[in-house]
């Protein structure tokens, strides 16, 4: 999504406002649509949410061999990386952790830019950059899988961007991550055409099958009630998918204006979690099994995070490939300073 005239940031004051008069008046919720439960904990906005209620699932990361579990506890306050380097990183749209290299994570722009991913280690220093031999309209989030087909890692680009909901077909662009540092070309990329079933949506999250079979989209729309899209179809190179949307959900974060928009997803690598960003906060909604999705609907979801209070337009997500920690990172509302990849670890041992 291109820079607002205002900033989720211009409405903080109100929403800590609020916030604050709802604790002290021993309210566990500002409103009956403000989920979960929130209780005092330590975070930029002074609240967080502890859950210890989900046993601890283990397995492997896709396609790297990496042990992944799940964290229970909850997540502790944002440990800010500076992103140096960079200087073209100011509108952080799409964010994801490397299978094949450890600790590191791939980072693009949102429209309006190079058809470029960046690549950064966890102390935010410049690894390399990876420029995909496309058309890029509107990338909007991104993840890591295997590729479709063949036991490898590959990057999946979404670029689905709509926000007049006006493109008759979006697409997802794959290719082969890198197995190493410095600047490249990509030079096998896989270009798949993607409609909904329903017609355009406006929509950002997009989180995909660990094995590459599926994905699904998360629709952005401004009322409460939200879809959840499902691919369909086998996912192959200049093929095309449809969209069925399986299920509508309440969508996460704070009711204010653009405080419940869905702008970027994850999918836990044991498969068994999703990330959920929104303009006002990060949120994980815990499956019975891996890739239930059907468990989403009518789940109050885990709060990660609200905020954090500096990121003023937040559209990016992701866990570590180990699935220890969730990471976010923001654009620049004014399109001029990369900023600096927030990180969230566990608060387990």
């Amino acid at each position: 999504m291109k820079r607002m005239s205002m900033t989720i940031q211009d409405t903080w004051p109100f929403v800590i406002a609020i916030m604050m008069g709802a604790c002290s008046a021993g309210t566990k919720a500002v409103s009956d649509e403000m989920q979960p439960e929130m209780t005092l904990g330590q975070s930029d906005l002074g609240m967080r949410l502890l859950d210890v209620s989900h046993q601890n699932d283990q397995t492997h990361a896709a396609d790297s061999g990496q042990a992944a579990s799940v964290c229970d506890s909850g997540y502790q306050a944002p440990q800010s990386v500076p992103i140096a380097g960079y200087p073209d990183l100011v509108e952080a749209s799409g964010l994801a952790a490397s299978r094949r290299i450890e600790h590191r994570y791939w980072i693009h722009n949102d429209s309006g830019h190079e058809p470029i991913v960046y690549s950064v280690d966890q102390q935010g220093r410049l690894m390399g950059r990876l420029t995909i031999p496309v058309n890029a309209i509107d990338w909007e989030d991104m993840a890591v899988a295997r590729c479709p087909g063949r036991d490898d890692s590959c990057l999946w680009i979404a670029d689905i961007g709509d926000n007049l909901s006006q493109r008759s077909e979006v697409s997802m662009v794959i290719t082969p991550e890198p197995d190493g540092p410095g600047d490249r070309v990509a030079d096998e990329v896989w270009t798949l055409r993607v409609l909904y079933e329903d017609g355009p949506t406006d929509a950002e999250a997009v989180f995909v099958a660990s094995d590459g079979s599926r994905f699904w989209i998360i629709e952005k729309a401004g009322g409460r009630r939200i879809k959840l899209y499902e691919s369909q179809g086998t996912i192959r190179n200049g093929g095309q998918v449809v969209m069925r949307s399986i299920l509508e959900f309440d969508a996460p974060g704070i009711a204010i204006e653009r405080g419940r928009l869905v702008t970027a997803a994850d999918l836990h690598p044991t498969g068994t979690r999703v990330l959920v960003r929104v303009y006002t906060g990060t949120y994980e909604y815990r499956l019975t099994e891996p890739e239930r999705v059907s468990d989403i609907a009518g789940q109050a979801p885990v709060t990660v995070a609200l905020g954090p209070l500096s990121e003023g337009q937040g559209e990016a997500v992701a866990y570590s490939a180990d699935g220890r920690h969730a990471l976010t990172i923001s654009e620049d509302p004014e399109g001029q300073t990369p900023q600096p990849l927030n990180i969230y670890r566990c608060t387990d041992p």
